[in-house]
């Protein structure tokens, strides 16, 4: 499977739960917040979150069965070419404290990061289901269903540049991403 996964590398089919907004495989490994969750030992997932929608554009699909996948889709990770700490593990964000370290204001700074890190991270989740709330607003024929499947979903919200940029754009709170990017010597 590659970094950044697609429907088609998946085993089991995965459906968008209308209520939490997160992907299940409707009883099987992947699980949604309106389903129990796995027993201990019973799943084989790196990271419990497993796969769900990209939480810039909600869109395609992001995040995988391993702690080091990334949380958006590959346009949106694409577009802004590492310039958000849009993985999992701080590691994959350049984060890090390095215990070998002996200066105690390099240590502190870099605990500092790693906290405004998991707000970042909480405010990305936030975003993705309200993206997602709203593309699931425009399709009324889906308003009476319980379960999507991933499948339809992504035919009828394809990956899009435009509306990825967009998204970004909202997200950051900005109305040029081209000139934010600019403001940051990317």
């Amino acid at each position: 499977m590659t970094m950044f996964p697609t429907s088609r590398d998946i085993d089991e089919v995965l459906y968008v739960c209308t209520r939490c907004l997160h992907l299940t495989s409707l009883g099987g490994l992947q699980r949604c917040s309106c389903e129990p969750n796995h027993e201990p030992g019973e799943s084989r997932l790196d990271c419990p979150s497993g796969y769900q929608l990209c939480e810039i554009c909600a869109r395609s699909l992001a995040g995988g069965l391993s702690r080091y996948a990334w949380e958006v889709c590959f346009t949106c990770h694409d577009l802004m070419g590492g310039l958000l700490p849009y993985g999992r593990h701080s590691f994959m964000n350049r984060m890090g404290v390095s215990f070998q370290d002996t200066d105690p204001g390099t240590r502190a700074a870099n605990i500092q990061k790693l906290y405004e890190s998991v707000g970042f991270r909480r405010t990305l989740s936030e975003w993705g289901q309200l993206q997602a709330h709203y593309l699931l607003s425009t399709v009324i024929r889906w308003h009476d269903q319980n379960h999507i499947a991933l499948k339809e979903w992504e035919e009828e919200f394809p990956p899009d540049l435009d509306k990825c940029v967009k998204a970004t754009e909202g997200f950051l709170g900005v109305k040029s991403l081209s000139r934010w990017k600019e403001e940051r010597g990317s």
